[in-house]
């Protein structure tokens, strides 16, 4: 079994790029573009200037610049660069927060040191700046295996293999979850995939669409069922936590602004495919509570307690997951805002079809509370729940950055300040999140096991997890869509046949964790992601057979 898929990955790689002739540059030039992409800084910090979300990052594919202090009568300040392989390169710069760029496409893949001095006017050395040690990261070279499978039909199959899962075909006898799956802990997230999943599924599969379109409404009718009463807080949201499972023993009572939106995007995908009305209007009344509750900065706190609509703030006493050895230092003892990109595209697909401008305003603002914060500071931080409040990029993820993008990519105009800005944040969450072949060593990664290329998910869980890289593919996707730069389409396919590599050759599932080793074959896996996958590769399916035609 395992052989035919390796000889069909092996045959796929040699093929890969002569199919896409007249889409692609050779893989020469591909490699080209991605190190002169690689040279460009992303969003660089400056003193007084530009913050340094960096200070917690520890693998770098652009070049980075650092907080290296400015000391007072400094005439320059000499870089002392030792790369992976032992070679030491020295030169001087103006100030102490300059890119590396004088090195950068000459350092080898590799743990690398850079320490800055102050120099006065004779060379003489005032002070020492500082020391960074970081993995210098693997840049992307154009080749990579190829797919084993149709990515329309391997989408397909993993929808089928969701299906057909004990604990998704008991919502039709049922019509509650069964809790043997215990992710179904978080409602709100699992049961709103489970919907999508399955509206999904009904449309590729017309023979299985009654059965599919029965656990969709089922799930919908159970997630409405135990939302929060009129007249209380937090009206009609649903929970984000049940039962005891995982971390929602821990949460229980506290509602993550974020996921009621999935819930409510659901819910008008149900009404649209099936044309119950019940469905659009637990959408709406979603929407009206979020109207309700939003902050005069245009976000809403990230927790919130169901019982009274207090707001949540970090314990100490509490053990967060992905913090090592419980390191409070990382933590915040303030309520967390959220970023709302999961909101916003709610809001405004509750807009188009109520045509409520209530909604479309609430909206708006919720885009330009990132603009002016999350934006301004470049603290793309996660948000997962369950995952702990941390400081400022400390927990840094693509997602939010991603998010934020495919948003502005949807929008009608794009002016040339947002043009800039989706190439950084593409910029950014390659960098930071994308590993394309030598991973980092670290024994606590397990990266010797890791599934390539693929992406990291954040910095409280930096392992390769499959949404993650379907995040990237659909990201890479957009910008090329509206941009047509060729090298975000290599990557897009780069990507998108690793997702079909990593699959189940019989059974369709997609894997959570992208790793060779128990954690990703034992371990069930989170359902929203592979629901997440499968949209992305059909997407993907439906744009790239635009192109060919």
């Amino acid at each position: 079994m395992g052989s035919k898929v390796l000889v069909g990955a092996v045959i796929a790689a040699g093929t890969v790029y002569s199919a896409l002739a007249g889409e692609l540059p050779d893989v020469s030039e591909i490699a080209r573009l991605a190190r002169e992409d690689a040279a460009v800084p992303v969003a660089p910090g400056r003193h007084n200037i530009s913050p340094f979300w960096n200070r917690y990052s520890v693998r770098f594919i652009s070049v980075p610049a650092f907080d290296f202090k400015e000391i007072k009568g400094a005439a320059c300040y000499r870089f002392t660069v030792l790369d992976a392989a032992s070679k030491v390169h020295v030169y001087t710069e103006a100030r102490p927060d300059e890119p590396l760029s004088k090195v950068w496409d000459t350092l080898p893949v590799g743990f690398t040191t850079v320490s800055v001095e102050a120099l006065d006017k004779d060379n003489n050395v005032l002070q020492d700046c500082g020391v960074r040690k970081f993995y210098r990261a693997a840049v992307f070279n154009g080749q990579y295996p190829g797919p084993v499978r149709d990515y329309r039909e391997s989408a397909k199959l993993a929808l089928e293999y969701i299906f057909n899962k004990p604990q998704v075909q008991s919502w039709r006898t049922t019509g509650k979850p069964d809790h043997s799956y215990d992710l179904y802990c978080y409602p709100s997230k699992i049961i709103a995939s489970i919907i999508s999943g399955m509206i999904r599924y009904a449309q590729l599969v017309p023979e299985k669409r009654a059965e599919a379109l029965e656990i969709a409404c089922k799930s919908a009718d159970y997630l409405i069922s135990v939302s929060q009463a009129a007249g209380t807080p937090l009206e009609f949201m649903p929970p984000t936590y049940e039962g005891k499972a995982r971390t929602a023993g821990t949460y229980a009572g506290q509602n993550m602004m974020i996921y009621p939106a999935l819930a409510g995007v659901s819910y008008l995908e149900l009404y649209q495919e099936c044309g119950d009305r019940k469905y659009l209007e637990a959408a709406l009344r979603i929407a009206d509570t979020y109207c309700k509750l939003q902050l005069e900065c245009g976000s809403w706190y990230l927790k919130l307690h169901e019982k009274d609509g207090s707001v949540v703030k970090p314990a100490f006493n509490e053990v967060p997951i992905g913090i090592a050895q419980g390191d409070i230092s990382a933590l915040s003892d303030k309520p967390n805002m959220c970023v709302p990109n999961e909101i916003i595209p709610f809001l405004q697909m509750a807009y188009k079809v109520s045509s409520r401008q209530n909604y479309r305003a609430a909206a708006d603002r919720a885009v330009e509370y990132i603009r002016n914060n999350v934006q301004k500071s470049f603290d793309w931080s996660g948000q997962f729940e369950d995952m702990f409040p941390t400081r400022p990029y400390a927990n840094l993820t693509m997602h939010s950055a991603a998010d934020f993008a495919l948003y502005l990519l949807g929008c009608e105009n794009i002016d040339a300040a947002d043009k800039d800005l989706l190439r950084t944040l593409l910029r950014f969450s390659e960098d930071q999140f994308v590993v394309w072949a030598d991973p980092m060593p670290a024994v606590n990664l397990r990266s010797r096991d890791w599934k390539l290329p693929g992406a990291l998910e954040q910095y409280a869980y930096y392992i390769p997890i499959g949404a993650s890289a379907s995040k990237m593919l659909g990201f890479y996707a957009a910008m090329h869509k509206r941009f047509g730069m060729p090298l975000d389409l290599a990557k897009a396919y780069a990507l998108a046949n690793a997702v079909t590599r990593g699959q189940h050759p019989e059974t369709g599932r997609y894997y959570t964790y992208w790793e060779n080793n128990w954690r990703s074959f034992d371990d069930e896996g989170w359902i929203n992601c592979a629901v997440f996958d499968a949209t992305m590769m059909l997407q993907f399916a439906d744009y790239i057979e635009k192109l060919k035609r």
